[in-house]
């Protein structure tokens, strides 16, 4: 024991805390973290659960005419997930219906089919690939695409 200088602790006894060892303290954290990761690598990957993935088409006029436009430009979408289209008609607010067509047939088949103002469609199990759509009202057209990745 020993005493210390200064005007609270003049003339008292101070103790010392016990030295920890700090590779005890290291030893033990490294057995937690080799033991967590033999539990990840052992347990099976966890199921993907489906999702919803939106695209957004807007409709409206410029100078130049009436203009499709959608959002995303490039919709990612892996088997089992549901596809929700969205219209946006700016021209004049009216229920027009948009023409969604694949080329070479798509994940709904080869027809090409008509959204509203919103519609949900789910994706058939196992679908992978990449496919191009276009969306045309009013007489005019765009161009996004719809990519599903392989393998996912």
């Amino acid at each position: 024991m020993s005493k210390t200088k200064g005007s609270k602790t003049k003339g008292k006894v101070v103790k010392k805390a016990p030295k920890k060892t700090v590779a005890k303290k290291a030893a033990k954290k490294s057995v937690k973290r080799v033991a967590a990761a033999r539990t990840l690598i052992a347990a099976p990957a966890p199921e993907r659960t489906p999702r919803t993935k939106t695209a957004t088409i807007f409709i409206f006029k410029t100078d130049a005419g009436v203009r499709i436009r959608t959002t995303p430009q490039r919709l990612y979408a892996n088997p089992g997930d549901h596809v929700e289209f969205n219209v946006v008609n700016m021209v004049d607010g009216s229920d027009e219906a948009v023409t969604i067509e694949f080329a070479g047939g798509g994940p709904w088949g080869k027809d090409p089919f008509q959204v509203r103002n919103w519609e949900r469609k789910p994706l058939a199990p196992g679908l992978e690939g990449r496919f191009k759509y276009t969306v045309s009202a009013y007489g005019f057209v765009e161009d996004p695409e719809v990519e599903m990745p392989e393998g996912n």
